[in-house]
């Protein structure tokens, strides 16, 4: 996956960064911070909007969840990723799979769900 913080990209030889110049390596540090998880829903196969660094997809809120989650729903399906900052959060829409996770098997491997939950109704 490449990134706007590639080294290669901000005057490193060969991908390499100048040892000499402690701004740069900070720059690249901070940014991989920043980005470090954004790769995650790509790297499963979860579709979803495009994250900024250290923002995530929070700039995608400013009309409101509602018309977001409408737009990826519209977009991605029933199941898409998106990042609150750093934190990947995965939306499920599919009544069957949301029953999967909060109730069967799955209940010990997300243990860590928002606390608020709210239900759409989408319309297909």
């Amino acid at each position: 996956m490449t990134h706007a913080c590639n080294p290669s990209t901000l005057g490193g030889q060969g991908g390499q960064i100048m040892s000499h110049n402690p701004c740069k390596l900070i720059s690249v540090l901070l940014c991989r911070y920043g980005t470090r998880s954004h790769g995650l829903f790509k790297k499963l196969g979860i579709p979803g909007p495009t994250p900024l660094p250290f923002l995530g997809t929070v700039l995608s809120y400013r009309e409101g969840f509602w018309k977001f989650d409408m737009e990826c729903y519209k977009k991605y399906g029933k199941v898409w990723g998106f990042y609150d900052g750093r934190q990947p959060v995965l939306a499920i829409t599919d009544p069957n799979i949301i029953k999967t996770v909060l109730v069967k098997e799955c209940y010990s491997a997300f243990t860590n769900r928002r606390v608020s939950i709210y239900f759409l109704k989408f319309e297909y």
